[in-house]
Protein backbone atom coordinates (compact mmCIF):
# COMPACT_ATOMS: atom_id res chain seq x y z
CA UNK A 1 0.00 0.00 0.00
CA UNK A 2 1.41 3.37 -0.97
CA UNK A 3 1.91 6.24 1.44
CA UNK A 4 -1.22 8.07 0.19
CA UNK A 5 -3.35 4.94 0.38
CA UNK A 6 -2.22 4.40 3.97
CA UNK A 7 -2.94 8.02 4.80
CA UNK A 8 -6.49 8.03 3.44
CA UNK A 9 -7.49 4.41 4.02
CA UNK A 10 -9.57 4.26 7.20
CA UNK A 11 -9.44 0.75 8.63
CA UNK A 12 -10.83 1.65 12.06
CA UNK A 13 -13.51 -0.73 13.26
CA UNK A 14 -16.77 0.69 14.53
CA UNK A 15 -16.58 0.99 18.37
CA UNK A 16 -19.99 -0.69 18.77
CA UNK A 17 -18.72 -3.63 16.72
CA UNK A 18 -15.47 -3.83 18.70
CA UNK A 19 -17.46 -4.02 21.95
CA UNK A 20 -19.87 -6.62 20.57
CA UNK A 21 -17.12 -8.78 19.06
CA UNK A 22 -15.18 -8.75 22.34
CA UNK A 23 -18.24 -9.96 24.28
CA UNK A 24 -18.94 -12.69 21.72
CA UNK A 25 -15.34 -13.91 21.94
CA UNK A 26 -15.49 -14.00 25.75
CA UNK A 27 -18.59 -16.23 25.48
CA UNK A 28 -16.81 -18.42 22.88
CA UNK A 29 -19.33 -17.56 20.17
CA UNK A 30 -17.03 -17.65 17.16
CA UNK A 31 -19.33 -17.96 14.13
CA UNK A 32 -18.70 -16.09 10.89
CA UNK A 33 -20.58 -12.79 11.06
CA UNK A 34 -21.82 -11.50 7.70
CA UNK A 35 -23.32 -8.26 9.01
CA UNK A 36 -23.85 -6.63 12.39
CA UNK A 37 -26.13 -3.76 13.34
CA UNK A 38 -26.55 -1.56 16.39
CA UNK A 39 -30.25 -1.16 17.14
CA UNK A 40 -30.50 1.06 20.23
CA UNK A 41 -29.91 1.25 23.96
CA UNK A 42 -32.10 1.92 26.98
CA UNK A 43 -31.43 2.16 30.73
CA UNK A 44 -30.85 -1.21 32.38
CA UNK A 45 -33.57 -2.61 34.64
CA UNK A 46 -35.33 -5.94 34.93
CA UNK A 47 -38.53 -4.24 33.77
CA UNK A 48 -36.84 -2.81 30.67
CA UNK A 49 -35.30 -6.20 29.90
CA UNK A 50 -38.76 -7.75 29.95
CA UNK A 51 -40.09 -4.91 27.77
CA UNK A 52 -37.35 -5.66 25.23
CA UNK A 53 -38.18 -9.37 25.13
CA UNK A 54 -41.86 -8.57 24.68
CA UNK A 55 -41.11 -6.03 21.93
CA UNK A 56 -38.98 -8.60 20.07
CA UNK A 57 -41.73 -11.22 20.33
CA UNK A 58 -44.37 -8.75 19.13
CA UNK A 59 -42.12 -7.10 16.51
CA UNK A 60 -42.41 -3.69 18.20
CA UNK A 61 -38.75 -2.73 18.73
CA UNK A 62 -39.10 0.59 16.88
CA UNK A 63 -42.01 1.53 19.12
CA UNK A 64 -40.03 0.66 22.26
CA UNK A 65 -37.04 2.70 21.07
CA UNK A 66 -39.25 5.77 20.62
CA UNK A 67 -40.72 5.45 24.12
CA UNK A 68 -37.56 4.96 26.23
CA UNK A 69 -34.52 7.23 25.93
CA UNK A 70 -30.87 6.19 26.16
CA UNK A 71 -29.09 7.64 29.21
CA UNK A 72 -25.28 7.62 29.24
CA UNK A 73 -25.16 8.28 32.99
CA UNK A 74 -26.57 4.87 34.00
CA UNK A 75 -26.05 1.21 33.13
CA UNK A 76 -27.65 0.52 29.76
CA UNK A 77 -28.97 -2.39 27.76
CA UNK A 78 -27.78 -2.27 24.15
CA UNK A 79 -29.36 -4.26 21.36
CA UNK A 80 -27.48 -5.60 18.36
CA UNK A 81 -28.60 -7.62 15.38
CA UNK A 82 -26.16 -10.17 13.98
CA UNK A 83 -26.62 -11.95 10.67
CA UNK A 84 -24.30 -14.92 10.21
CA UNK A 85 -23.02 -16.23 6.88
CA UNK A 86 -25.45 -19.18 7.16
CA UNK A 87 -28.36 -16.63 7.32
CA UNK A 88 -29.10 -17.22 11.02
CA UNK A 89 -30.15 -13.95 12.69
CA UNK A 90 -29.94 -13.09 16.39
CA UNK A 91 -30.59 -10.11 18.59
CA UNK A 92 -27.85 -9.77 21.17
CA UNK A 93 -28.89 -8.05 24.40
CA UNK A 94 -25.76 -6.61 25.96
CA UNK A 95 -25.27 -4.94 29.34
CA UNK A 96 -23.16 -1.79 28.97
CA UNK A 97 -22.25 -0.63 32.49
CA UNK A 98 -21.80 3.04 33.33
CA UNK A 99 -18.63 2.30 35.31
CA UNK A 100 -15.62 2.41 32.99
CA UNK A 101 -13.80 -0.46 34.68
CA UNK A 102 -16.78 -2.83 34.62
CA UNK A 103 -16.99 -5.22 31.66
CA UNK A 104 -19.81 -5.41 29.19
CA UNK A 105 -21.71 -8.70 29.25
CA UNK A 106 -24.18 -10.53 27.04
CA UNK A 107 -27.48 -10.86 28.88
CA UNK A 108 -29.35 -12.82 26.24
CA UNK A 109 -29.21 -14.03 22.65
CA UNK A 110 -32.56 -14.29 20.88
CA UNK A 111 -33.03 -15.88 17.44
CA UNK A 112 -35.18 -13.77 15.09
CA UNK A 113 -36.59 -14.13 11.61
CA UNK A 114 -38.12 -10.68 11.15
CA UNK A 115 -35.56 -7.87 10.97
CA UNK A 116 -37.88 -5.14 9.75
CA UNK A 117 -36.85 -2.42 12.20
CA UNK A 118 -34.51 0.54 12.26
CA UNK A 119 -30.84 -0.42 12.53
CA UNK A 120 -27.39 1.06 12.01
CA UNK A 121 -24.82 -1.02 10.13
CA UNK A 122 -21.65 -1.45 12.19
CA UNK A 123 -19.98 -4.32 10.31
CA UNK A 124 -20.22 -5.86 6.87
Amino acid sequence: MSFLEKLFHNNKANPYYVKLRKCLKEKHIEKDIATAYFLFGIPHSENNLELIKKAIAENKLDELRQNISYNVQVDNIELYLIEYTNNDKYIIILLDPYEIYTREDILEIIPVSNTDFKKELIYS
